[in-house]
């Protein structure tokens, strides 16, 4: 998921909860509460997602790493029968 589409999931759960907190009659000291919260709790998800995620993903090779292709030696001769 990329971050943007994260931040704005975030912000949705967070305008909800306060909607729903007010609906409830909940004060204002509790909303603030509930909304950052909530804003916790995603982050600390989003982060052990994205650490989870680079630890199960294959790793890729990098450019230090010798290419599997074979290589084909000039020197060697055909044998014909």
């Amino acid at each position: 998921m990329r971050l943007q589409v994260f931040i704005g999931f975030m912000v949705c759960s967070a305008v909800a909860m306060v909607v729903f907190s007010y609906l409830t009659g909940a004060s204002i000291g509790v909303i603030v509460l509930r909304a950052v919260a909530v804003l916790v709790v995603l982050q600390v998800v989003y982060f052990i997602l994205l650490v989870l995620m680079s630890r199960l993903s294959a790793p890729r090779p990098t450019s230090s790493e010798p290419n599997n292709a074979a290589e084909i030696e000039p020197r060697i001769e055909t044998q014909e029968q």
